[in-house]
């Protein structure tokens, strides 16, 4: 298997998950969150519009970033380009600029400069129907 970093990265040895309770629960979770988020990316590319794909890829990788504490406000670094989110959700990079530009005039997200902004998250996960998910080991 070859795995390629979009950013720097330092790799751990992660503890076994009965080194304490917290960390099993955390580690099942991680593993229902990553079902959940492969079943969604399922949905997503059968059952969504071109729209609601660029919000719920956009809502995703917002969750994710924010459970490991990398988010300001709405906000999060996105080293990624429109081509990679074109591959990702099944549309040309054409169609997601497209897509981009027109959440920008719906003043919905900005993307630019490397980072995205989520002007209204809530209003988008009634949109497009994802719930804001929290650990329960984090509460």
């Amino acid at each position: 298997m070859t795995l390629v970093a979009l950013t720097s990265v330092s790799l751990r040895i992660a503890p076994a998950p009965s080194a304490s309770s917290r960390l099993g629960a955390a580690y099942a979770h991680g593993r229902a969150l990553n079902e959940a988020y492969l079943f969604g990316q399922i949905a997503r590319l059968g059952r969504m519009n071109a729209h609601e794909r660029l919000e719920d890829l956009c809502l995703e990788l917002f969750d994710w970033l924010d459970l490991a504490g990398l988010t300001e406000k709405n906000a999060f670094a996105m080293p990624i380009t429109q081509e990679m989110v074109a591959d990702t959700l099944g549309m040309t990079p054409v169609h997601v600029n497209r897509m981009v530009q027109q959440a920008r005039q719906m003043k919905t997200l900005s993307w630019g400069g490397g980072i995205l902004t989520l002007h209204d998250a809530d209003a988008m996960r009634r949109r497009v129907g994802r719930p804001r998910i929290s650990p329960p080991y984090m509460a």
